[in-house]
């Protein structure tokens, strides 16, 4: 009985971690990609509105 009830503890844990690690992930990459959506646009205004430095 108490074994049976600490693997199905172990178990869960392990469960909420993996579920913890995706969860994360998920939000990481969402947070990554609109970070990304947000300098690639800024650095796009800031190279349309100044004038060519360096022959760019």
């Amino acid at each position: 009985m108490c074994d049976s009830a600490a693997k199905n503890l172990s178990h869960n844990v392990t469960f909420n971690v993996f579920y913890l690690v995706c969860f994360l992930r998920r939000i990481s990459r969402r947070l990554i990609g609109t970070a990304r959506r947000r300098a690639r646009a800024s650095t796009t205004n800031a190279l349309r509105h100044t004038p060519a430095i360096c022959g760019r």
